[in-house]
């Protein structure tokens, strides 16, 4: 797996190779199976590494926090969670998420 700063040296190749390489160091495999089209956009986008990481942090432990706040855990599937970290919303099923906060 390459590093983050051999990600970035990459980058200059173009944004779709930026977008491969950023995503293959910032998220493990495992967790971008979990995560929406959306969110992975929303963590690949042309922001800093710092803000990238900080984007995934949140959306994973919002993910987290949700299904346990159901006392569901791990079991439940994360890609029916979609959190947008720019608008600040919770969609679960393609719907508000409701009565959990």
């Amino acid at each position: 797996m390459p590093s983050c700063a051999s990600a970035l040296k990459r980058a200059q190749l173009g944004e779709k190779v930026r977008s491969l390489y950023l995503c293959a160091a910032l998220i493990p495999s495992h967790y971008r199976r979990k995560l929406m089209a959306r969110e992975k956009n929303l963590i690949l986008a042309d922001v800093t590494e710092e803000e990238a990481i900080r984007r995934f942090y949140w959306i994973w432990t919002l993910k987290e926090a949700y299904t346990k706040a159901l006392g569901i855990g791990l079991g439940f599937d994360f890609r029916r969670i979609e959190y947008d970290v720019v608008e600040e919303k919770v969609t679960v099923n393609g719907e508000p998420a409701r009565g959990w906060w």
